[in-house]
């Protein structure tokens, strides 16, 4: 049995027995507190995620496929400025932490389609689902095939083709789900952070020394591609780029329901706070560890497909770092999809299925659930894989429903009924006319056109709609004057 094997299912008994351990922990929990189980408190863990749970869950999430395999794919070409990328979910993290936190824990909060139904009607409802639901499923079936390749190139004689790694990264990524919903997760994170860092740190510094050392690099490097900016953190990718990833993660990740379940599901203000900027810390280093990876590949292995910068490397270490590193990429690639696959059961459950039966869906039909989405997932990872990369682009559409969240957050007086219909119905209609129409493209990035014209439409509908809504405050903390919970409902404009 190969070393990388060995690792392999050592980190598989870990991650098992975590989540096992989750979901006994929570069948305590319940019990003590003379409590159902209910499938609400298995995707929020009974709102009981520590601190070091919530900066492990945001962490891990973060650091997925793009965050280690693409920024070094980025760096094999353009340089360090490839690493920014992780600089952009820092930024965005410490937004969470900063302007959304606190406030969305004082709000009857369980999916943004279930807010924006009350606060909107039906239709907002509808529109959210949609979008959400697009975003996610792309993103976990992306998971899927990075997952697949990760294992395919670290065990090659066990995984013929790729194919067969994303069939095991599905199952596990379900069944730690199913098994110890939100908890287990919060357990796993933990694990999974440590390893990802053993991993990436320690087959850095292999990888350097292997290639001759730091200045071996840099002097192979300014010789072979003088016209490269290697060691620029702004001229490779150009700085449009990577405001342009700023901007999407920001908008993106403020407003995803995965992201957003994390800091409801935490025990106390204090602990979603703390978790998410020790979070965004973490996450920071990540980008700058792996564009190390795409320069040694650059120097040492030119020619090769850029994608295959970090698993090419990874190869050429020892087997025992190289199998650490491949099983830290890999359950950075399992904890982003655990918790979307959260947040979609979320979603399903809530806005779907519950008002569908008219009761709310207990653990067992969330655990089908999830196991269903899973499966679909897995079916437009094999099948459509060429799309997935236009799927992402859909992550723009984030842009209306980003404006009309912190508004509501900071500024609810602004809203009116029509806001969120009529601001995401346009943000939909950008990003299919970008997809479908290239003489659209007259910016580098969709979000340059969606956010000025969201924001347009956003001012309109107040200036022209008189009717305004009522938010739903769980206490006054971060009530605007007059909106409170004891306040009336807005008195709706005649017929």
């Amino acid at each position: 049995m190969s070393i990388p094997l060995i690792i392999v299912i050592c980190y598989l008994v870990a991650m098992f027995g975590a989540s096992i351990a989750a979901s006994i922990v929570m069948k305590r929990r319940t019990e003590r507190a003379g409590r159902e189980a209910s499938g609400q408190g298995f995707l929020e863990a009974n709102r009981g995620l520590t601190t070091v749970m919530v900066a492990a869950m945001i962490a891990c999430g973060a650091i997925g496929g793009s965050s280690t395999l693409g920024v070094a794919q980025n760096a094999y070409t353009s340089g360090f400025s490839g690493a920014m990328y992780t600089f952009a979910w820092f930024v965005a993290a410490l937004v969470l932490c900063f302007v959304v936190s606190n406030r969305i824990r004082h709000l009857q909060f369980t999916t943004f389609p279930g807010l924006f139904y009350d606060m909107f009607g039906p239709l907002a409802r509808v529109l959210q689902i949609i979008g959400q639901l697009v975003v996610m499923f792309a993103i976990v079936s992306l998971q899927f095939v990075a997952g697949g390749n990760i294992l395919y190139a670290m065990l090659p004689t066990v995984f013929p083709t790729p194919i067969y790694g994303m069939i095991l990264t599905a199952i596990v990524f379900v069944a730690m789900t199913v098994i110890g919903g939100m908890l287990g997760a919060g357990f796993t994170n933990i694990i999974n952070a440590i390893v990802i860092y053993v991993g990436l740190i320690g087959g850095a510094i292999a990888a350097v020394n292997g290639a001759g050392g730091w200045d071996t690099i840099a002097t192979t490097l300014t010789t072979t591609q003088p016209n490269v900016p290697w060691f620029s953190l702004f001229d490779g990718l150009g700085i449009a780029t990577i405001i342009g990833w700023v901007i999407t993660q920001f908008t993106a990740v403020g407003t995803s329901q995965q992201n957003v379940q994390i800091i409801v599901s935490a025990q106390s203000d204090k602990a979603s706070r703390r978790g998410m900027f020790i979070g965004a810390w973490i996450i920071l280093p990540c980008g700058f560890v792996s564009a190390v990876f795409g320069l040694v590949a650059a120097a040492t292995m030119p020619g090769i497909p850029s994608a295959s910068a970090m698993p090419m490397v990874a190869m050429t270490i020892s087997p025992i770092l190289g199998g650490i590193l491949l099983s830290g990429l890999w359950a950075a690639d399992i904890s982003t999809g655990v918790n979307l696959l959260l947040g979609i059961g979320n979603i399903l459950t809530h806005d779907i299925l519950d008002p569908v039966r008219k009761k709310k869906s207990g653990v067992s039909v969330t655990r089908v659930i999830i196991a269903i989405v899973g499966f679909f997932a897995l079916m437009l990872a094999l099948n459509v894989r060429s799309i997935l990369n236009t799927l992402m682009t859909a992550q723009c559409i984030f842009a209306g429903i980003t404006i009309i969240f912190f508004v509501l957050l900071y500024k609810p007086s602004w809203l009116r009924k029509s806001t969120a219909n009529a601001t995401m119905i346009v943000g939909y209609i950008i990003l299919i006319l970008w997809l479908a129409v290239p003489a659209t493209h007259i910016v580098a990035n969709a979000i340059y056109l969606e956010w000025p014209i969201c924001i347009l439409v956003f001012i309109l509908c107040m200036v022209f709609d008189k009717r305004k809504v009522k938010v739903p405050y769980i206490d006054d903390k971060y009530a605007e004057p007059g909106m409170g919970v004891d306040e009336p409902a807005p008195a709706k404009a005649a017929e």
